[in-house]
């Protein structure tokens, strides 16, 4: 693996735990909001996709993925 697919898949590793991260603080949430589990874990997932999207396309606006 040459040294800008490493940088690659360490840059999307660090969006997915940013993205777990959220979409855990989400789902407790909502969950202790009153939501049941079905609807805490569809918020979850939402929010998990929606922060995983703005990271990468940040990312890639201001450069930080190598050619």
């Amino acid at each position: 693996m040459s040294d800008n697919a490493g940088v690659r898949v360490l840059l999307l590793l660090v969006a997915a735990l940013i993205s777990l991260v959220v979409a855990l603080v989400t789902g407790a949430l909502a969950r202790s909001g009153g939501a049941n589990m079905s609807n805490a874990i569809q918020r979850a997932g939402v929010a998990f996709g929606g922060t995983a999207t703005l990271i990468i396309l940040a990312m890639n606006a201001v450069g930080l993925f190598p050619s």
